[in-house]
């Protein structure tokens, strides 16, 4: 019993310091994640009540965008060289994020745009 314990607390800690170094990777994309939330419930408030929703929402399609693909490279990172493989489902959230950024508007697009609201204020 005493072996079998002995055994088991390398592997715990070594599968705890693992998931402590994923976590202070994954920390800031939470904290983008949940900025973009916000910025996107705030274009979806303005648009209920009838505002002008124009620069927000391409602030908020920008960042979500650009959020989602540092999160999903993020991901890639930890799974190294696996992250690139079709047998995990991390490549693939890597593609459709990197997709959010060049189709139905770019996020060069979105830049405009805000740039041209701000102007107009």
């Amino acid at each position: 019993c005493l072996a079998l314990s002995s055994l088991t607390v390398p592997t715990f800690s070594n599968f705890f310091l693992y998931f402590l170094s994923a976590l202070s990777i994954e920390s800031p994309s939470l904290t983008e994640i949940q900025a973009a939330e916000l910025l996107l419930y705030q274009a979806a408030n303005l648009k209920n009540n009838n505002q002008n929703c124009t620069k927000i929402s391409a602030m908020a399609k920008y960042l979500t965008s650009e959020v989602a693909v540092r999160a999903a490279n993020e991901g890639v990172q930890i799974f190294g060289g696996y992250g690139y493989t079709k047998e995990f489902p991390v490549e693939k959230f890597y593609r459709d994020a990197k997709l959010c950024t060049i189709g139905e508007g770019t996020s060069e697009i979105q830049k405009l745009v805000i740039s041209r609201e701000v102007m107009k204020e």
